[in-house]
């Protein structure tokens, strides 16, 4: 009936369909409304959730937080709001020490979502385990031609004396000697496996020269693949 009646128990059907807002249901559970939907309730306090169909989108909402964490657009277009993501640029900066394993700290951040960038120490840690894709674009200028330069991407808590041999923890990019004072840049991109907690640390440097710059046209960052 339309007033609705309270039950304790099972309700079990041994054949047939469930229709809500239809009578004639075309699946074994029909919900039919404008903007139907089904809401998750966990009794131990975790977040809620609802998946709903309005507007065109199939959308999982986190009601507890107000949130959507995963939409499916009319034409197939599926986007997550809430993954971990990030892209940050430096000012122009010296770098001292004859070091190619140097911090590259890109204090400017362009964008940022889950909070796992730090621009004061130039580093980022996974909220989450799974496959991250991350990149290091760097110009270096006032570069000696004698000198060799070179970009790192390295996850560990504490860098090593030679992270370019860190296999499987590592993604680098060299250029040797002879090259240009100026204008000089090292891409480094791939893909990390990554638990919970990894920090991932954005290096480079030249080999021998006391002072390059790491100009403001670098950048660096990174997103959750899954």
């Amino acid at each position: 009936n339309t007033a609705g009646d309270t039950m304790t128990g099972n309700l079990l059907l041994s054949s047939g369909s469930v229709g809500v807002g239809t009578t004639s249901p075309s699946a074994l559970m029909h919900l039919e409304s404008d903007g139907p939907s089904i809401k998750l309730v966990d009794n131990n306090n975790d977040s809620d959730y609802e998946i709903k169909n309005g507007n065109g989108d199939l959308r999982v909402i986190d009601t507890t937080n107000s949130a959507d964490r995963l939409k499916i657009n009319s034409t197939g277009h599926l986007t997550t709001a809430s993954q971990p993501k990030f892209m940050a640029r430096p000012g122009n900066t010296t770098l001292t020490g004859n070091s190619a394993k140097q911090s590259l700290i890109m204090t400017s951040v362009i964008y940022e979502t889950g909070g796992g960038y730090n621009s004061s120490t130039g580093q980022f840690t996974c909220p989450t385990a799974g496959a991250y894709f991350f990149f290091l674009n760097v110009r270096f200028d006032s570069v000696s031609s004698s000198t060799y330069v070179r970009g790192m991407i390295y996850r560990g808590s504490s860098i090593p004396s030679s992270p370019w041999n860190a296999h499987g923890d590592v993604l680098q990019s060299i250029n040797g000697d002879n090259h240009s004072t100026n204008y000089h840049t090292v891409s480094v991109s791939g893909i990390l496996d990554c638990a919970a907690n990894d920090v991932i640390h954005f290096l480079g440097g030249g080999h021998n020269d006391s002072s390059i710059t790491m100009h403001s046209e670098s950048n660096c960052g990174g997103f959750l693949l899954g």
